[in-house]
C-alpha cells in the first residue's frame, strides 16, 4: 500500500507522521504527513467539524489510522478529538493496531489525552473505528461542508498564553491568547523542561491590573506566569539530569529553560509530581504559616474559615483540627459543605448562599464565639467575623477574593471599630516572605499525610488551550480544592 513506499522513504533523523483517512465505500484516502525531531510530542488533532456531538447512530465504520517513523525513546504521542474526548489509547507496540471505540454510556471511559511511548525504531500506529453506537453519527457523514480530515500537529513548537488585555471585571477568554513560538534551546549551563502540571490562583488576577503590588503586573502580549512542575527533558547543566523534575514559576507555557536559579529540584517519587504545586507547595506552606504562625491556634479555640473548601482554606480547617481546635467553615454549596463535614472533618459548614443574615448564622453556629478568622474572602465574611470575634481573637488575612474582579473597590467592612475594643490583632501576610519555615513545613505536612490526617481535593482542567477556562472557573465557584492544568 501506498503507505509502505512512504515509511521505506523516511531518512533515519527526520520521521514523518503519514496519516490516512479511508472515507466508507472506500471514496479516497487523504494524506497528511509532517517532520518529527527527536524527542518531540506529536499530536493528532481531529477537528470538531468531522464528529456530531448531538446524536449517536450506526454509520458504517471510519478508520483513521497514524503511523510514525523512527520515534526514540522519550517521543510521545498524543490523540486529541473533538472537546479532547477520543478515548483512552493503551501502549502500543510495533505493528500493533487497535481500535478504541467510545462508549457515550461509559463516559468515566473518556480520555482527555493520551500518550503512547516508543522504542527506537518502532513503528506506532493508532486507529479508531466509528461504528454502531460509537462517537461518530451519520450526519456528521453525510454533511456536505464537513470533510474527513484530520491534522498531525508536531509540538516541538511552544505554546504559551499570553495576556491580550486587560480584564475590566471578570476575566473573559478573549483576554487571553494561545500563542505558539519556537520551543527555547538551552544554553550552556542550562536546562530545558517541559511541564507537565501548572498551577491557576486567584492571586493571579491581580497581576492582571497595572497597578503596583507585591509581584509586578503581567506584560501585555508576553507570556503569563505561575507555578509550574515539569521534566527536565535536555540539560547542559551539571546539577539537573534529563529526568529530573522540578518546580518553577514559568507556568502557562509548554517548554522553559532555566540555569537552576529559578527551579527546585522535587522528589516525584516520594510525592506525586503535581502535589508539588498544591497541599505540598506554596498552597499548603500559606495555609500552615498563615494559622500556625499568625493565628497561634490552641486547643479548644474556634476557627472559622472561609472559602473552605478552596485550596489553603481546606488545609487549613485540617490542620486546625489536628491542634484539637473546633472548626466552622463556609462554602458555596450542599457538595462542598458535605466533603467539609464528611472528608475535611470540621465541626460545621454554612452554604453562605443560604444566610440571610451571615453574621446571625455565624453566631448559631460558634455560641462562643470566634477565636481566629482565616479569610480568604474579605467583604462580608469578614464583616460578620469581626460581629463574632472574641476579645484578643486573631484575623489572618490571606486573600479577598470577593473583591478581586471589582472594577472599583468596595466599602470596607462597617464594623472595623470592634477591632479596638475587643483588641483584635488583625495581620495580612504574603507566604513568600516566609520561605525560611519551607523544610519545617514539608516535614510536618509529609507526616500529616502518611498518617492519613490530611486530605484534598483538585479540579483538573486537560491541556494550555484551556489554562484561562480553568482560571476564570476559580470565580465562579466550579473548582473544588486546588485548580490545576495539566498540560
Amino acid at each position: 500500500m501506498l503507505a509502505t513506499g512512504l515509511q521505506r522513504r523516511l531518512a533515519r533523523k527526520w520521521a514523518y507522521c503519514s496519516l490516512f483517512i479511508g472515507l466508507p465505500l472506500g471514496i479516497k484516502w487523504q494524506l497528511v504527513h509532517a517532520p518529527i525531531h527527536r524527542k518531540s510530542r506529536v499530536s493528532i488533532v481531529v477537528p470538531a467539524s468531522n464528529f456530531a456531538h448531538s446524536a449517536l447512530s450506526a454509520v458504517n465504520q471510519i478508520p483513521h489510522l497514524f503511523t510514525a517513523s523512527q520515534m526514540g525513546v522519550g517521543d510521545a504521542l498524543s490523540i486529541f478529538g473533538p472537546d479532547r474526548r477520543i478515548g483512552r489509547i493503551d501502549w502500543i507496540r510495533k505493528s500493533d493496531r487497535i481500535t478504541h471505540p467510545v462508549d457515550p454510556a461509559n463516559p468515566e471511559i473518556l480520555s482527555p489525552f493520551s500518550q503512547l511511548q516508543g522504542a527506537g525504531g518502532d513503528w506506532l500506529e493508532w486507529s479508531s473505528v466509528c461504528g454502531k453506537d460509537n462517537y461518530c453519527t451519520n450526519s456528521s457523514r453525510k454533511s456536505p461542508t464537513r470533510k474527513k480530515t484530520m491534522s498531525v500537529v508536531t509540538t516541538d513548537i511552544q505554546q504559551e498564553i499570553h495576556l491580550a488585555s486587560r480584564p475590566e471585571g471578570m476575566p473573559r477568554p478573549e483576554n487571553f491568547e494561545l500563542v505558539e513560538t519556537d520551543v527555547p534551546e538551552p544554553k550552556d549551563g542550562e536546562f530545558l523542561v517541559q511541564n507537565e502540571w501548572i498551577s491557576v490562583d486567584p492571586y493571579m488576577r491581580g497581576r492582571m491590573r497595572d497597578t503596583q503590588s507585591y509581584v509586578p503586573p503581567f506584560e501585555l502580549g508576553q507570556p503569563m506566569q505561575g507555578g509550574c512542575v515539569g521534566k527536565v527533558i535536555e540539560s547542559n547543566h551539571p546539577d539537573f539530569a534529563t529526568g529530573d523534575y522540578v518546580l518553577g514559576e514559568l507556568g502557562w507555557r509548554v517548554f522553559w529553560t532555566s540555569d537552576g536559579s529559578n527551579a527546585t529540584k522535587i522528589d516525584a517519587e516520594r510525592s506525586d509530581a503535581k502535589n508539588y504545586l498544591g497541599v505540598l507547595g506554596l498552597t499548603g506552606m500559606t495555609a500552615y504559616y498563615g494559622l500556625l504562625k499568625l493565628g497561634i491556634p490552641q486547643q479548644g479555640d474556634t476557627v472559622f474559615v472561609s472559602a473552605a473548601s478552596g485550596a489553603v482554606g481546606s488545609i487549613v480547617c485540617q490542620i486546625a483540627k489536628i491542634k484539637g481546635c473546633r472548626v466552622v467553615g463556609s462554602s458555596g454549596s450542599p457538595a462542598k459543605i458535605e466533603w467539609l463535614k464528611d472528608k475535611a472533618g470540621i465541626d460545621e459548614a454554612l452554604n453562605y448562599h443560604d444566610a440571610d443574615d451571615l453574621s446571625a448564622r455565624l453566631a448559631e453556629l460558634c455560641p462562643n464565639g470566634i477565636d481566629i478568622y482565616f479569610d480568604n474572602v474579605g467583604g462580608d465574611h469578614l464583616e460578620a467575623a469581626i460581629d463574632n470575634m472574641n476579645n484578643f481573637g486573631r484575623i489572618v488575612c490571606c486573600g479577598m477574593i470577593s473583591g478581586y474582579n471589582d472594577s472599583e473597590p468596595a466599602p470596607g467592612p462597617r464594623n472595623l471599630m470592634q477591632l479596638i475594643g475587643k483588641r483584635l490583632r488583625m495581620e495580612g501576610f504574603i507566604v513568600r516572605d516566609h520561605m525560611d519555615i519551607r523544610d519545617e513545613f514539608f516535614r510536618e505536612m509529609m507526616n500529616w499525610i502518611d498518617a492519613g490526617k490530611i486530605v484534598w481535593e483538585e479540579t483538573i482542567t486537560e491541556g494550555i488551550a484551556d489554562a484561562p477556562q480553568a482560571f476564570i472557573n476559580l470565580f465562579e465557584g466550579d473548582k473544588m480544592g486546588k485548580a490545576l492544568v495539566k498540560v
